[in-house]
């Protein structure tokens, strides 16, 4: 997803005029001066430049709002203003959602989701290369979170025993911090429910050996709490107990699965549940996890 182009461009003008400012007062690229016919147009290996030397001088923004030598309106030097909260480094793009792009890094590694610029992230990034690593910059624009429009990328191809890390990594962070979509200085961290956190925590094997202590913690503290953590493993475990039935030619059939065992099995549903009344103690009956494996059309 992109800003509308309107805001684009003034990203654009407050990025580059911003830019322009630092480069004359740290001299980074001597004699450098604005396109007369395009203002904006700093080539893409200058600006990384300029960037850099920024981010190691963020009193220059301080600087550029009390100078203001653009003569930008109230409302467009608070945007610049607000860019000193901005989070710079090495981040891992992992995927593009329907409302942004999530990008993994900072300190500490927090998830971000990400809108673009001029040009969606989707296409210069297609989800076949993805996780991507980069340089970049993020900043807050209209509340949301953008990039530079900058990013300096390395030619690094992952295994999938990083891919995995990196997910599991991820999701973690989303656990903790919440998928952090505003970089405005007044935001608080995102609370997440326990049901949410219980969650992302039972989602892969390196998740749930890392945090068992909390995992359990959780867990306890409901009936619903733990309700919830049976079905997520029920899940879980249900993939497992898939894979070994249909490697033995059991195509169809529903079947049960409590704590990490299978305790039950017919033709469907009903009778699934007929077979593990008499079998199962009332109290356990939500704790049930109950899948079907269908027959190939």
């Amino acid at each position: 997803m992109r800003l509308a182009p309107d805001r684009v461009e003034l990203f654009y003008k407050l990025h580059s005029a911003l830019l322009y400012y630092a480069n004359e007062r740290l001299g980074v690229v001597p004699g450098l001066q604005p396109d007369e016919q395009c203002p904006q147009r700093i080539s893409p290996e200058l600006a990384l430049e300029i960037r850099a030397a920024l981010h190691e001088h963020k009193e220059l923004i301080d600087a550029f709002v009390a100078g203001n030598p653009h003569g930008f309106p109230d409302h467009e030097l608070r945007i610049v203003r607000d860019w000193k909260s901005a989070v710079t480094g090495t981040f891992y793009i992992m995927r593009h959602l329907k409302k942004h792009t999530v990008f993994f890094g900072g300190k500490p590694p927090k998830a971000y989701g990400v809108l673009s610029l001029r040009d969606e992230l989707e296409e210069m990034l297609p989800p076949y290369v993805l996780p991507h690593m980069a340089e970049c910059v993020l900043l807050p624009f209209d509340d949301k979170i953008v990039y530079d429009g900058l990013l300096s990328g390395y030619n690094v191809v992952f295994g999938s025993g990083t891919r995995r890390n990196l997910e599991d990594e991820q999701r973690e962070a989303v656990a903790q911090f919440g998928l952090i979509t505003s970089l405005q200085p007044q935001t608080e961290p995102v609370q997440q429910s326990d049901a949410a956190r219980l969650k992302i925590l039972l989602g892969s094997q390196r998740s749930r050996e890392h945090n068992e202590v909390e995992i359990s913690a959780i867990a306890k503290k409901s009936d619903e709490l733990r309700c919830l953590y049976h079905q997520e493993m029920g899940k879980i475990h249900a993939r497992t107990y898939k894979k070994a039935l249909l490697e033995r030619d059991i195509v169809a059939g529903w079947f049960g699965v409590l704590d990490g065992l299978l305790v039950g099995a017919a033709g469907n549903r009903s009778e699934l549940e007929r077979t593990l009344r008499p079998l199962v103690p009332v109290e356990q009956w939500p704790l049930v996890y109950m899948f079907e494996i269908k027959p190939a059309k």
